[in-house]
């Protein structure tokens, strides 16, 4: 089996770079772990821009007057949205050259499936505008029907509610399990990342439709506790693409290389 391996790997890379070749319409191509790193900061950045896309003032009860006192907040909130959802786009492109050797229709619904939650998170972030808009105009001038301005600003966060913690990780989550069972099949990462990505995949899914059906809110501990195994599963595996980076690209059973230990031997 030693043998073989090594047979795979020179066919298909060199030992004195240690950089695999993947070979595309007869020409070879130099793959390296940039990529694979910078898929990493990505993931990682997603989680600290995300704290920052955070919104004490839209979420609190007196959002339409907290949002005007607190302009720049709320625009530095909804920008952050923007970068998520960049930052999605650009691990799913990253990837998908990758995940798609290994399994073409799923690689494809992962694509599809992110590029709606980046939809979806964009939508969230007009939303978000569309509150501190709002919540200025009423700062501004007096209203004479104050109880229909409150329906329209509820109907404002509730909308952006179900949208940012509701379908869009409904979207993300279907296209997280997806990935992850490609990582699984191929051997990319080690297949108790996998699985544990997929589990946490499927808890955040249900944390959203509890959100939909209105059974807990958005800010409660329930809902922050169903979605921690989502956001510690994409730091350990962005800090695992930064600094056990193998070359994207290349993965699976045509591609076995020597030093990669979760690789397994049956693929």
């Amino acid at each position: 089996m030693r043998i073989f391996a090594i047979y795979k790997y020179c066919a298909y890379g060199d030992f004195l770079s240690k950089t695999p070749y993947m070979k595309r319409k007869g020409r070879p191509m130099r793959i390296t772990t940039k990529d694979t790193k910078l898929t990493g900061i990505c993931m990682l950045s997603i989680i600290a821009v995300g704290v920052l896309s955070i919104s004490p003032e839209v979420d609190s009860t007196d959002f339409l007057t907290s949002a005007a006192q607190n302009a720049a907040k709320v625009t530095l909130s909804g920008v952050s949205q923007f970068v998520v959802a960049l930052l999605y786009l650009a691990v799913a492109a990253m990837l998908f050259p990758t995940i798609s050797m290994n399994g073409n229709k799923r690689a494809i619904g992962y694509l599809c499936l992110t590029a709606i939650g980046v939809a979806l998170i964009a939508v969230g972030g007009v939303i978000i505008s569309g509150i501190l808009v709002f919540s200025q105009e009423l700062a501004r001038t007096p209203v004479q029907d104050p109880a229909m301005a409150e329906v329209v600003g509820q109907v404002l966060k509730i909308s952006r509610d179900f949208t940012n913690h509701g379908y869009m990780v409904l979207a993300l989550s279907p296209g997280k399990i997806l990935l992850c069972s490609v990582f699984y099949t191929s051997g990319f990462i080690p297949r108790t990342l996998a699985v544990a990505g997929i589990v946490a995949a499927i808890i955040s899914m249900t944390a959203s439709l509890l959100v939909l059906f209105q059974v807990i809110d958005v800010v409660t501990t329930e809902y922050i506790a169903l979605n921690t195994p989502t956001a510690l599963h994409e730091i350990i595996l962005g800090l695992l693409f930064i600094f056990k980076a193998r070359p994207l690209a290349q993965g699976g059973p045509a591609m076995l290389i020597p030093g990669y230990p979760w690789q397994h031997k049956s693929l």
